[in-house]
C-alpha cells in the first residue's frame, strides 16, 4: 500500500517556507469557549450565541450537553451571514449530562478566519421550557 500524507505534513516535508504547515494546523493551541444556556430564556428561533472568535482562528466543532432530554430541538450552527456555516440542523443530545460532539459538516475544511465573528446557534423544534444547555466551541488558533 503506498503511504499518503495530508496537506499540512505534506507542506513541512516539502520545506518551503511558502509550503510551511500553517500555526492554525500544526502545533496549534487550542481555545475552548464554553457559554450556559437556561432553556427557560430561550424560544425556537432564537440565535444562541455560542462564543465571539478572533480572525485567525479555526473553528474545529462543538460539544453540546442538556441537563435535560433536547432530542427534540435542532441546533443550526453557523454566523450572522450563513445560519449553516459549520452546521446544517442537528438534533440535540438526547440524554442529560452526556455531551454530543457536533462536527462541522459544511464549514469543516475552512481556513483561518480572516476576521473575528460571532459563532451562532440557531434553535428549532421543541426547547424543553426549562433546564440548562452547555455548548462548547472548540477553535485552533496560531
Amino acid at each position: 500500500m503506498a503511504k499518503k500524507y495530508g496537506t499540512a505534513l505534506t507542506n513541512v516535508i516539502a520545506g518551503t517556507m511558502e509550503a510551511m504547515a500553517p500555526g492554525s494546523s500544526v502545533n496549534a493551541a487550542l481555545r475552548v469557549h464554553r457559554e450556559v444556556f437556561n432553556l427557560a430564556n430561550l424560544a425556537s428561533g432564537d440565535d444562541a450565541v455560542l462564543a465571539s472568535v478572533r480572525a485567525g482562528d479555526v473553528v474545529l466543532g462543538m460539544e453540546i450537553t442538556g441537563s435535560v432530554d433536547l432530542s427534540g430541538m435542532t441546533f443550526k450552527i453557523g454566523d450572522v451571514a450563513d445560519d449553516d456555516r459549520y452546521m446544517t440542523a442537528t438534533a440535540g443530545p438526547a440524554t442529560p449530562g452526556i455531551p454530543k460532539k457536533v462536527g462541522l459538516t459544511s464549514g469543516i475544511d475552512n481556513d483561518p478566519l480572516d476576521a473575528a465573528r460571532e459563532i451562532l446557534a440557531r434553535l428549532g423544534g421543541t426547547l424543553p421550557g426549562a433546564g440548562t444547555i452547555v455548548v462548547l466551541t472548540f477553535v485552533s488558533h496560531r
